[in-house]
């Protein structure tokens, strides 16, 4: 979806919010962020939070300066349901920081339980580049085949609609 927006000519910024350590080298995994970013054409904006342990007021004040200094007219962020504490926090942040942007939208990842897209959208033709983005975090490949589900995600909600191609 990202590449759809910066191939529109939109802004389009994602935030990382922890240092990733319980996952790995926070060293390696701020460096595949940036990896993965730039080849998504989009920036790249890190607050470097506690991985597993982020305080609770925390997200929402760094949203609310991030919506200042962006001024966006959408978020996209993790599904309220995700199984991560990490990802539930900043879904509820966003809620409470993002009240006043017109479009709050939630998408699905890994550890997501439960989603039920409101939106699906043909995301075939920039397949590859996501793919060469998710490639990107090498350092995660090992906690998951998240190539693999990916294209398993795509595929099922293509269906019907998109026979041949590939949705999120």
């Amino acid at each position: 979806f990202a590449s759809i927006l910066v191939d529109q000519g939109r802004r389009v910024v994602f935030i990382t919010a922890t240092d990733g350590r319980r996952g790995g080298d926070p060293t390696i995994r701020n460096q595949e962020d940036r990896d993965s970013a730039a080849i998504l054409g989009v920036e790249l904006v890190t607050w470097n939070l506690p991985d597993c342990q982020m305080p609770s007021q925390a997200p929402i004040e760094l949203l609310g300066r991030a919506i200042e200094q962006f001024s966006p007219d959408m978020i996209l962020v993790h599904h309220g349901g995700d199984s991560h504490q990490d990802h539930r926090r900043l879904s509820k942040a966003a809620i409470s920081a993002g009240r006043r942007i017109p479009s709050l939208l939630h998408y699905e990842g890994p550890t997501s339980r439960g989603f039920r897209p409101s939106l699906v959208l043909d995301v075939s033709s920039y397949w590859t580049r996501k793919v060469a983005a998710l490639e990107a975090h090498s350092s995660q490949m090992s906690h998951g085949n998240y190539l693999e589900w990916a294209e398993s995600v795509a595929r099922f909600r293509a269906w019907p609609q998109f026979r041949a191609g590939r949705c999120e």
